[in-house]
């Protein structure tokens, strides 16, 4: 191999390596601290009510504030076929969390609201009703595009009557491309169901 060809065969792999560490350096594993904006679908699988299965959509935006705070809404929406039975939510929330080394714990608080209908008998049902919640969890990284994630959260109604609950939720989520990753998650609603979501999510 003559020195003209070593020469341009270094150069190309130099360039080679500057792209790859450009790419790496844009595409970091997580979601938190990235201007995002998501669509997924979800089954939920209940198991204490007797009614039978839900599934939906849920639309999540997420908005860095500063190098250590997020602010997120989501809207969703669930029907429950055997029942009549539909559920619209909407949820603003502020996330704060530390990067050690790649491993962000967070903790979060979220203000919604939650509507509600069913027909049962021919009687038809309606009701909305106010819930805050907070949480604590950690995002870490497995790759330099994949990162798991883990929260547990505590809902409170603002009417006493209707009580509170605990969720847990275990998720995946990865790069395919600078701008679309995928997730994934399975979240315990207490021990009345478990709600099963995968979905997209666009950087903008």
């Amino acid at each position: 191999m003559t020195t003209h060809r070593k020469l341009l065969g270094a150069v190309a792999l130099g360039f080679s390596l500057m792209v790859t560490a450009s790419l790496s350096a844009q595409i970091q594993a997580g979601l938190l601290g990235k201007r995002t904006v998501g669509l997924s679908g979800f089954a939920e699988d209940i198991r204490t009510a007797g009614i039978g299965n839900g599934s939906g959509a849920l639309l999540g935006v997420n908005l860095p504030l500063g190098s250590n705070f997020d602010f997120g809404f989501s809207g969703s929406y669930e029907s429950i076929p055997t029942n009549s039975f539909n559920e619209k939510q909407l949820f603003a929330s502020l996330t704060a969390y530390q990067e050690l080394d790649s491993f962000k714990p967070f903790v979060d608080a979220s203000l919604g609201n939650d509507w509600q209908a069913s027909t049962v008998g021919g009687f038809q049902y309606s009701d909305n009703k106010s819930i805050y919640a907070i949480g604590a969890g950690a995002e870490a990284p497995i790759s330099d595009t994949t990162a798991l994630v883990g929260r547990f959260g505590y809902n409170k109604y603002f009417d006493s009557k209707l009580g509170h609950y605990w969720t847990y939720s275990f998720g995946i989520n990865h790069w395919m491309t600078e701008q679309v990753a995928g997730v994934a998650s399975v979240t315990f609603r207490g021990s009345d169901s478990v709600i099963y979501t995968v979905g997209l999510v666009v950087r903008f």
